[in-house]
């Protein structure tokens, strides 16, 4: 394993100890409960030849000094305490997991500093206010229920208690797995630790109320998936999920229970890598059929403005395609104005969800799952293309195949008119950024690049919409 390397970042009111092992793109670890620094311990030689990992004492816990410690941090200090480190350790946006109040922590640093973070994964936020009755009273009688017994009988016991409740006991643990854990460097001062995390911690979770319209605004930025245990309790699996379903993001299952990296620790880390890895790898149009298991940010439900002002202008005419159609809205679009209208996506569950829009409408349009590279297939030429969002999606080899796919489709003197993300858009989470010059030089032979304009791109991530470029081809 790497050498760790350490040191300490004075922050407003504390002083936090850091640690840093590895090499790869940088992982910082938020743990729950009052782990520390040392938490991750057991995950660290699977993951160090694949990240450079981050983690840090809590200000309050271990070496982590607090100026003063009567006084009370809020997830929100926590956050600010995480993004200092990002901004002082960092050398771009970093991945990002969380667990428990970490969990909720991550959270919130998404979504106040979402140019900090390339992808983040919540695992199992304790956060009341994302569950349905009667679910939702189960994390207050937590709470009431280690507070009585911190009151009582003290720390130990409440954390001991805290341990039953989230399904952590010592039967759930990889086979061999020592337990309880070898002491480290930081096991003298556990009792401390817990005596500062039931005194402010724990409570700052509780009065803390997640902001799920900027976490939906920060995905143009930062990814952001939901995680669950797979021996965890209904309460803390359903909360992820909810979350899931709220920012339209996946839920992924991770072996073991709440803190799986203490008891799991070969199967979390093979977990980890996996979901990293499939969040870094360029996205293609394969992969959005897991999309419409909620709504994609993409479906806002209507035409894209830009789209509907060339309708409205006449510009739509003849036979017309919307290729990577989703929901099929552009296609239908068409279909009102009386044009002849097919959509093609390669996510099925789009087409069928197209296509009872298409009966409720009481529209004509055809709607195939078909794959953009191989237009010609269809047998037919089309006088209008239109492309939301699907130009962007390709890696360069299938940009110059998809191109030559329209070739194919378009009749000569057709129209090909295309929405994609402008390099303007900051940050670097979903598809990739587009210049001008690359439209150019993706469309030299057998097309003529009519205009290029600057637009917004609507979606479900907020008001403000994303920069993008509506690009005017014609067919030679």
């Amino acid at each position: 394993m790497s050498e760790v390397r350490t040191g300490t970042l004075p922050v407003p009111g504390a002083s936090l100890f850091y640690k840093v092992l590895g090499s790869g793109p940088l992982l910082l670890l938020l743990p729950g409960g009052a782990g520390d620094a040392e938490a991750f311990n057991n995950v660290a030689g699977q993951l160090a030849d694949h990240f450079t990992l981050l983690t840090y004492d809590r200000r309050g816990l271990s070496r982590s000094t607090v100026d003063d410690p009567s006084k009370r941090p809020g997830i929100e200090t926590h956050s600010e305490d995480a993004a200092r480190l990002l901004a002082a350790l960092a050398s771009g946006p970093a991945l990002v997991f969380g667990n428990s109040i970490g969990a909720v922590i991550g959270l919130d640093l998404v979504a106040r500093h979402p140019e900090r973070v390339r992808a983040y994964i919540a695992h199992e936020p304790p956060l009341a206010e994302l569950l349905s009755e009667p679910e939702r009273s189960q994390p207050a009688r937590v709470q009431k229920e280690v507070e009585e017994i911190y009151s009582r009988e003290g720390a130990a016991a409440a954390m001991g208690q805290f341990r039953v409740i989230v399904g952590l006991n010592s039967d759930d643990r990889e086979p061999d797995l020592p337990w309880p854990p070898p002491p480290g460097p930081t096991t003298a001062l556990q009792p401390a630790n817990n005596e500062f995390f039931l005194r402010h911690d724990a409570g700052a979770v509780h009065r803390f109320h997640v902001n799920i319209d900027a976490l939906q605004a920060s995905q143009l930025q930062a990814r952001i998936l939901a995680a669950y245990g797979a021996t965890s309790p209904a309460w803390l699996r359903h909360t992820a999920q909810t979350l899931a379903d709220r920012l339209a993001t996946l839920a992924v299952e991770f072996p073991g229970g709440h803190v799986a990296y203490l008891t799991h620790p070969k199967a979390f880390a093979a977990k980890l890598r996996e979901v990293f890895d499939t969040v870094l790898r360029p996205r293609g149009p394969q992969d959005f059929e897991a999309s419409y298991s909620g709504t994609p940010p993409w479906d806002i439900g209507r035409p894209q403005p830009a789209f509907q002002a060339l309708a409205d202008a006449g510009e739509l005419r003849g036979r017309v395609l919307d290729a990577g159609c989703g929901t099929g809205e552009h296609a239908l679009m068409a279909a009102r104005m009386g044009l002849e209208a097919t959509g093609i996506d390669s996510a099925p569950t789009a087409i069928e969800i197209a296509k009872r829009k298409a009966r409720d409408r009481g529209l004509e349009a055809r709607f195939l799952v078909w794959n953009a590279l191989d237009l010609v297939s269809l047998g037919r030429q089309f006088d209008t293309v239109l492309d939301s969002g699907l130009f962007h999606v390709f890696d360069d080899n299938d940009r110059a195949a998809y191109v030559a796919s329209l070739n194919a489709a378009t009749a000569p003197g057709g129209r090909y008119f295309m929405l994609c993300f402008s390099e303007r858009q900051p940050g670097d989470f979903g598809p990739r950024r587009v210049t001008h010059a690359e439209i150019r030089a993706s469309f030299q032979k057998s097309w003529r690049v009519d205009a290029i304009d600057s637009v917004k791109l609507e979606a479900n991530l907020g008001p403000e919409g994303i920069f993008a470029w509506l690009a005017r081809i014609s067919r030679t």
